[in-house]
């Protein structure tokens, strides 16, 4: 997939130096997949506030008879 995107000189100079990439495409492709993986964990770091969890594997281990 094809994509333009605008930038400055100043906002290319900064996005190559970021990334460490020459190619003002690779250092965007990068900062892209850089920025996902940062929403993602985000995302993940949301939800802990929002699931209880129940942190009796010990017992549960010695009653399914798996306790090492």
């Amino acid at each position: 997939m094809s994509t333009t995107i605008d930038l400055t000189d100043q906002e290319a100079q900064v996005l190559r130096e970021l990334t460490q990439m020459q190619d003002v495409a690779e250092a965007a492709r990068v900062a892209i997949q850089e920025f996902v993986r940062y929403r993602k964990r985000m995302n993940l770091i949301a939800l802990f506030d929002q699931v209880e969890m129940d942190d009796s594997w010990r017992e549960l281990e010695h009653h399914t008879g798996d306790a090492t």
